[in-house]
């Protein structure tokens, strides 16, 4: 017997790979078939009782709950969500999410396709044109969820009876201009109809010490901008004062607010009696720029709010006429916001697509096209990277905004990211207004407007110029009637010489060469012609064509003749349109100034933007 157990250790020593083998085999066929036993009892209870899944697949469906639904799911469903969604997508969704991960709406609606029941993923927000806007936001919000405000953005402009919304004063354009390039802007000015700009200064420039006020210096660039046309001015005072403010040499709160108030009032009275050529009027000044921004305002957005109704007193007291203004929404914050009011009221998959794509434009933020997944977008809103840079304190900029009472009389955007995203915009900050107990009619002007695109290589001077006349068009349609284009003068070249990038917002209209000479090419004509067509309207209204790929605004004046606007998305097909024209013929004149003919009951339309009346 002893010998018999020596013999089989010898054995196993000299066979003890086989043996191994052999053990994991059998332990391999034991668990598959504990395996197939559990799948066959899973899959007989679907076969027995379809019912019980379909109901189990529908309820777990609607969590949105990555880990349950994987769960549930038949080899038939798979494999059809797979076919359905693309292996990537598939793959990403099933093996790389975590159980605690949310589907997006759109990529929930192709899975609910391939599952049993009338499921269909709970998106009850349809896109395209409804109630007269488009864009890409749905315009029926899901349920007051307890983390957001309950009304999502979808305040429109009030209209009149006739369907235009009115303007609180005629429709006007204008263009930024730098105190450095005035000589060679009043070049173009006056053939290009830019009648309006923005100028910079500071407490500190206009009161060095208390007071004691220097206007000069400022009042010729603003007498020149006035000879040349440019004359509706607004002024951006910065709160920078080197004995004045708590920081001395950089933009803080006043030490003492009262001291700041008197010279609001003392620069609002001098303004209003300066006579400048052309009866050019200082009509709006800006408490500041862009405060939301911690780069801007170092300080709490409570010490800037806190500021303005002191402000708009002051200004109204040195002249009665002037129009206070806040500083403006940095382009930058508005993508961050709306993205996250979008992911906080339910609305997933098209946070995702807003920020993606409003964001897709601009060089500094390389975030574009990179968010697939719900926890990815939440990291990029709400870590500290997103706040600082973008410059957004969205968590208290616009409540603690919208809210001041008597502050400023009109609300300020400034914007550079795609066309199509505006809209939104707009919506945004006035659903925010009224929330703010603002009258649906509370004015909305844009002091920055631009064409965003990724750097200078990549530029492309067709699209430009389409966009120009979108980004004009879209924001005046919305209702703004007061919008300034950055900028008259283009600086490509002479920032970022003839290699690498430069800056989105420093494309002009009026293009610079590798020379520094300066020439009227299409984008200034793109300008010119849209300023002619719609400077003075006094009122404006979204058409619904029934094709969400086709952007109309109409354009009413006060001699009772509309001028409307119309062009495809940048990737749909041509179209026609029908227009209510009671004319047998109607005038098409396109972004280059040509003009055609065309039968008002179908008017061709494309990407690039005509002008119909």
């Amino acid at each position: 017997m002893a010998q018999d157990v020596q013999k089989l250790e010898r054995y196993f020593r000299q066979h003890r790979k086989l043996a191994y083998a052999l053990i994991i085999i059998v332990v391999l066929m034991v668990a598959g078939t504990i395996v197939l036993s559990l799948k066959i009892q899973n899959h007989q209870a679907y076969v027995t009782t379809p019912e019980a899944h379909d109901q189990t697949v529908n309820s777990t469906l609607q969590t949105l709950n990555v880990g349950e639904l994987k769960k549930h799911l038949t080899k038939k469903e798979k494999k059809c969500i797979v076919s359905t969604l693309g292996k990537k997508v598939a793959k990403r969704i099933f093996l790389d999410l975590k159980d605690s991960d949310k589907i997006g709406k759109k990529t929930l609606d192709k899975i609910a396709s391939c599952l049993p029941g009338d499921i269909s993923g709970g998106n009850n927000n349809p896109k395209g044109n409804g109630g007269g806007s488009k864009g890409k936001i749905a315009l029926t919000p899901p349920p007051y969820n307890g983390r957001i405000s309950p009304s999502l953005f979808l305040a429109e402009p009030p209209a009149q009876s006739n369907g235009f919304a009115a303007y609180a004063q005629p429709l006007e354009f204008g263009a930024q201009i730098n105190s450095y390039e005035i000589t060679t802007a009043c070049q173009f000015a006056p053939k290009m109809g830019v009648h309006a700009t923005t100028v910079w200064t500071d407490w500190g420039s206009l009161e060095p010490q208390p007071e004691t006020f220097t206007f000069s210096g400022l009042d010729s660039k603003l007498s020149q901008l006035s000879s040349c046309g440019v004359t509706d001015i607004g002024l951006h005072i910065m709160l920078k004062n080197n004995w004045g403010t708590t920081e001395p040499g950089i933009e803080s709160p006043p030490a003492d607010p009262n001291k700041l108030y008197t010279a609001l009032t003392a620069i609002a009275a001098h303004y209003k009696s300066l006579n400048l050529p052309n009866g050019g009027r200082v009509t709006r000044f800006a408490l500041g720029n862009e405060y939301e921004s911690a780069n801007h305002w170092p300080s709490s957005i409570s010490s800037y709010t806190s500021l303005l109704q002191g402000a708009y007193q002051a200004v109204k007291a040195g002249d009665p006429q002037a129009q206070p203004e806040e500083s403006g929404t940095g382009g930058s914050c508005f993508g961050v916001a709306v993205g996250n009011q979008l992911l906080q009221s339910g609305y997933d998959q098209e946070a995702i697509d807003y920020v993606n794509s409003y964001y897709g434009v601009r060089p500094a933020f390389n975030y574009a096209g990179q968010i697939t997944y719900i926890s990815q977008l939440q990291n990029f809103l709400l870590n500290a990277d997103a706040k600082s840079r973008f410059a957004c304190r969205f968590n208290t900029w616009f409540s603690s905004l919208y809210s001041v009472n008597l502050g400023y009389s009109t609300s300020q955007i400034h914007y550079y990211a795609p066309w199509d995203d505006l809209t939104t915009v707009f919506h945004f900050v006035r659903n925010g207004l009224q929330l703010g107990g603002k009258p649906a009619s509370f004015p909305i002007e844009v002091w920055e407007l631009g064409y965003g695109w990724p750097d200078r290589t990549t530029y492309n001077q067709q699209n430009h110029s389409q966009t120009v006349v979108k980004l004009l068009a879209t924001a005046a349609g919305e209702g703004a009637d007061r919008i300034i284009y950055w900028k008259l003068l283009d600086e490509m070249f002479k920032h970022q010489g003839s290699g690498g990038t430069s800056p989105s917002r420093d494309v002009g209209l009026v293009q610079e060469d590798q020379a520094g000479n300066y020439a009227m090419d299409p984008p200034a004509t793109a300008y010119q012609v849209t300023v002619s067509k719609l400077s003075g309207a006094t009122g404006a209204k979204s058409v619904d064509t029934g094709n969400p790929s086709v952007w109309v605004y109409g354009f009413n004046f006060s001699d009772g003749h509309t001028v409307y606007v119309a062009w495809t998305a940048d990737n749909a097909a041509s179209d026609t349109i029908s227009l209510p024209i009671a004319t047998s013929t109607v005038s098409v004149t396109d972004i280059t100034g040509a003009v055609s003919q065309a039968n008002p009951s179908s008017i061709p339309v494309g990407p690039s933007p005509v002008f119909i009346q």
